[in-house]
């Protein structure tokens, strides 16, 4: 019965433990919870993301970026430079097209 529960012991902790290695804390990370779209003058798509902020210590509760790029993956690029966390994709809830 010793080797079993070994045996079962080995197998057991890889695979609990394999979902730990991606980690991110939240604090580490921009969760873009809305993202918007719209078309400034010379009919450039500008992209507006608004993330909330996990910190005590913050006086705000919610950062606003906007940026100028072609496409979507481009706008993620240029967030990626301006904020100080890991922009995490596939999190927006809510995305608006302004006119």
């Amino acid at each position: 019965m010793k080797i079993w529960t070994r045996i079962l012991l080995l197998v057991m902790i890889p695979v609990l433990l394999s979902g730990c290695m991606d980690r991110i804390d939240l604090e580490d990370a921009t969760l873009a919870l809305m993202t918007a779209v719209d078309l400034n003058e010379k009919n450039e798509l500008l992209f507006y993301i608004s993330s909330p902020v996990f910190s005590h210590e913050a006086k705000k509760k919610a950062e606003q970026f906007g940026v100028k790029a072609d496409t979507m993956r481009g706008a993620r690029i240029e967030y990626d430079r301006l904020v100080t966390a890991l922009t995490v994709a596939g999190t927006a809830h809510l995305i608006s097209m302004c006119s």
